[in-house]
């Protein structure tokens, strides 16, 4: 029989992708705000009475506010979905016929280290901005008894109508517009596949609840991801990219230049090697 997994913030572009690449080896539950969702779920009084009738092996919450300048200006959002949505699925967990498995992705976002190329390690987390300190705030009630991933990836969308960095990235470049690409800004992303087949294994080994680093092997500034986007697809060079610092702006959410993470402890405990980050990129290129 399959194993059960039920996925929070499913129609996400991390749960599209989770789904499309596991759907043919788990049952899987898809939970969503949306009226079209497997299972609606509007209110967070409703997440005990859907855990209770899957009574899956796994969770994979990925709800949040994603939206660092949305966060900033919702404190109440941000706390509700980074914060209270990870607290009311750990209370509806209590009492489930089986030990259900949870994993609550966090992010990058929360270090704010500035010397480069110092990597951040899980006890570093200092976040500077609204949507770094209500994950942290979250990740607290979950790494207990559960695990938590702080993650960063890239690729093609997967949800139609919307458009992430790399869609971004590639529609500048067909399109010949002026790219701004920052040299300061660094962080060691997976692509979403591999990010994926990563979770999956998370799943089936069995690691000490706590927080984990999860990313790609090296590191890459914005500026250098852009640059191998217009390598690529810029055969007649007509895209101007302009190589510049990010200053903080402040009418804007303050941001973290150095998001690089050492991985050391999940590759260790979890016994896996992940992939170079120049791999990743060009892996997620090839998919334009």
């Amino acid at each position: 029989m399959k194993k059960k997994i039920l996925i929070f913030g499913a129609y996400g572009n991390l749960g599209t992708a989770f789904y499309q690449i596991m759907r043919n080896k788990y049952k899987i539950y898809r939970v969503g705000r949306g009226k079209n969702s497997q299972i609606v779920n509007s209110r967070l009084g409703n997440c005990k009475k859907i855990i209770e009738n899957v009574n899956p092996d796994f969770i994979l919450n990925l709800i949040s506010e994603t939206n660092v300048e949305k966060c900033e200006r919702n404190f109440n959002l941000s706390k509700k979905l980074n914060f209270e949505y990870p607290k009311n699925i750990l209370f509806s967990m209590k009492g489930l016929s089986k030990k259900t498995k949870l994993i609550h992705i966090s992010t990058d976002q929360v270090y704010s280290k500035i010397k480069f190329p110092l990597k951040n390690k899980e006890i570093d987390a200092k976040p500077i901005n609204v949507y770094g300190k209500t994950k942290v705030q979250g990740e607290k009630l979950v790494q207990k008894k559960h695990i938590v991933l702080r993650i960063n990836y890239i690729g093609k969308t997967r949800v139609k109508g919307k458009k992430f960095l790399c869609d971004w990235i590639f529609d500048s470049v067909i399109n010949k517009k002026k790219i701004v690409g920052y040299k300061n800004i660094y962080f060691n992303p997976l692509n979403i596949s591999s990010l994926c087949l990563i979770i999956e294994k998370i799943f089936l080994k069995k690691i000490k609840s706590g927080v984990y680093n999860l990313g790609s092997s090296g590191l890459i500034s914005k500026y250098d991801l852009i640059k191998m986007f217009v390598k690529k697809f810029d055969k007649n060079k007509k895209v101007l990219l302009l190589k510049k610092e990010y200053n903080h702006n402040k009418n804007k959410a303050r941001r973290p230049l150095n998001m690089l993470m050492d991985t050391s402890k999940l590759q260790r405990c979890a016994n896996i090697k992940f992939p170079k980050v120049l791999k990743e990129v060009k892996k997620t290129i090839s998919e334009f």
